[in-house]
């Protein structure tokens, strides 16, 4: 099939050229719920909130190990919720910040003004769809004047591979860990979906 050939070739490419920085979570068996999930079809919620719980703590478990044990989950909604708990269960002492708006607006930063100064170990950036890299750019524009990070990973359900070399290349201290990549349409954790440059 082409389309699992061509999703093949991105995550070879990605793991060659960002090896330390770029993990795949290979064959996860809760891709199927997560990405089903339709709020017109209450019966898909359930078992996406459970796949996503579980796809949070897969992603999770594969954070390299550090000797800072300081960490700040942002939970950027909508179905990050889910996944930031699934995060949490393994590292529970992390705080959680969710962010303001979930992606709704186009434009500023997306961290609440009161959000206080502060130093981390792990920042960890859970978004469920890696997609145009928007609301990750937004985010960061508004942590990095308040958070200092001994570093940064991101963790995605679902990560467009362009998307996903750009922020590669532009945050030198990014480690993107996914389940999953889609080169031509991201559904989004409501079942919902565009395809990239039509909306």
């Amino acid at each position: 099939m082409a389309h699992e050939r061509l999703k093949r070739e991105n995550i070879v490419e990605l793991t060659r050229e960002f090896s330390h920085r770029f993990t795949y979570l290979e064959d996860s068996p809760n891709i199927a719920n997560f990405r089903q999930a339709d709020h017109q079809r209450p019966e898909t919620l359930l078992p996406f909130w459970g796949a996503t719980v579980a796809l949070g703590q897969a992603l999770m478990r594969r954070v390299p190990a550090t000797d800072n044990p300081s960490a700040l989950i942002v939970c950027i909604p909508r179905g990050a919720y889910p996944f930031a708990e699934g995060a949490r269960t393994i590292i529970p002492h992390a705080d959680v910040l969710v962010t303001n708006d979930g992606g709704l607006r186009t434009d500023g930063p997306l961290i609440p003004d009161g959000v206080p100064i502060r130093q981390v170990g792990t920042l960890v950036i859970a978004d469920p769809v890696l997609d145009t890299g928007a609301t990750l750019d937004r985010t960061l524009a508004g942590l990095d004047r308040r958070i200092e990070r001994d570093r940064l990973i991101m963790l995605s359900v679902i990560s467009h591979p362009d998307t996903a070399r750009r922020v590669l290349q532009q945050y030198p201290d990014l480690h993107l860990i996914t389940a999953d990549t889609e080169d031509k349409f991201i559904p989004a954790p409501d079942g919902r979906g565009r395809h990239r440059g039509h909306c």
